[in-house]
C-alpha cells in the first residue's frame, strides 16, 4: 500500500468491543473529570495513561484518556494514521479500506471482530483533520446509532514530546451487557494508547517500552 494510502486516519470505533449505554455523549464533562482528578498530573508523568468512563443504562459509553509521549507529535501522527498500523493497535480490527482521501479528510470502512462475546461490527468513519493539533472523526453508516470523538495533540517539551487526549462517544443501535462495555472502556482504550505510545517510539526508557510493547501484545491475544 502506498504512503498515501497508509496516512489516512484510522482511529477506530473497534475500541468499543460492543454497544455501550444514552449519555450526554458530551466530552467536555469527561475532560473536566480527569482534570480535576489531583494525581492525573502526577501519573501521566509516571507513565500511566489516565482515564474516565462512563456507561448508561441503555447501552450507550464515552471515554476521555490521555497519555504522555516522549517522541515529537509527527511521528505519534503517523502511527495513528497508518491503516497498517491501526491492526496492531486496535483490539479486533479485521479490515480498514479507503474509499476516499484528501489532505484534511479521509472516509474509511472497517469491521471488527472481537470473537464470541461481542458482535461483529461494520462502519464508515468520516475523518476531519487539522494537523498537527486535531482529528475529529463521526459514524457516516454503520452498525452503531452513533460513533464519534476526536484525538488532540498538545506539544511538550519545546516539541520533543506531546500529551495525547483521546474521546470516544458511542450509541448502539440495540443494547449489549454493561459488562462487556466497562471492559472496553476501561481496558482497550488504555492499552491502545500504550500501544500508540510503543509505535511511535516514545515510551522514554526500557522499562516503559516493555510495559507498552506488552499493551500491543495483549491485542493479539485477546
Amino acid at each position: 500500500m502506498s504512503r498515501a494510502l497508509r496516512s489516512l486516519i484510522v482511529l477506530l470505533p473497534g475500541l468499543i468491543a460492543g454497544p455501550v449505554a444514552t449519555l450526554a455523549l458530551d466530552p467536555e464533562h469527561l475532560r473536566a473529570r480527569l482534570w480535576s482528578e489531583p494525581d492525573a498530573a502526577a501519573r501521566l508523568e509516571r507513565g500511566e495513561v489516565v482515564a474516565v468512563d462512563e456507561t448508561g443504562d441503555d447501552g450507550s459509553g464515552a471515554v476521555y484518556a490521555a497519555v504522555h509521549i516522549s517522541a515529537p507529535v509527527e511521528q505519534v501522527w503517523a502511527v495513528i494514521g497508518d491503516c497498517e498500523a491501526v491492526f496492531r493497535y486496535v483490539q479486533g480490527m479485521e479490515a480498514c479500506e479507503l474509499l476516499e482521501h484528501s489532505d484534511r479528510r479521509a472516509v474509511v470502512r472497517q469491521r471488527v471482530d472481537k470473537g464470541w462475546a461481542a458482535p461483529q461490527l461494520d462502519y464508515t468513519v468520516e475523518f476531519l483533520r487539522s494537523p498537527p493539533l486535531r482529528i475529529d472523526f463521526r459514524q457516516l453508516e454503520g452498525d452503531l446509532e452513533i460513533m464519534q470523538g476526536s484525538w488532540r495533540f498538545e506539544p511538550l517539551a519545546d516539541g520533543a514530546a506531546v500529551r495525547v487526549t483521546h474521546d470516544v462517544q458511542v450509541k448502539p443501535k440495540m443494547p449489549a451487557p454493561a459488562w462487556l462495555t466497562r471492559r472496553s472502556l476501561r481496558k482497550d482504550v488504555p492499552d491502545m494508547l500504550a500501544c500508540v505510545r510503543y509505535l511511535a517510539g516514545g515510551s522514554g526508557g526500557d522499562a516503559q517500552a516493555a510495559a507498552d510493547q506488552e499493551a500491543c501484545a495483549r491485542k493479539r491475544r485477546r
